[in-house]
């Protein structure tokens, strides 16, 4: 299901950034060290989930971040977004 979910989504996210080029869109991609930045800007999003989650009685809820993360940054190299195309 997660794989047919993933190549709908993907499929999908080609499909709209054809059509948004088609209508004039251009699409920035962040680099790697403005990312970074940006992560750290928004790392109270994190932190707030974290809490959040905690106070709602999940005592892994660091190791489902860390987790999500990782695996984030594994298969962000490995799929291809609409705007890539």
């Amino acid at each position: 299901m997660a794989q047919v979910s993933g190549k709908t989504l993907d499929e999908g996210a080609i499909a709209d950034a054809a059509w948004m080029k088609g209508q004039g869109h251009t699409f920035y991609v962040l680099p790697k060290e403005e990312k970074k930045i940006w992560r750290e800007k928004l790392k109270y999003m994190d932190d707030a989930w974290l809490k959040s989650a905690e106070e709602r009685g999940y005592k892994n809820a660091a190791k489902i971040m860390d987790q999500a993360k990782k695996l984030a940054e594994k298969y962000s190299g490995e799929t291809v977004g609409g705007y890539k195309q």
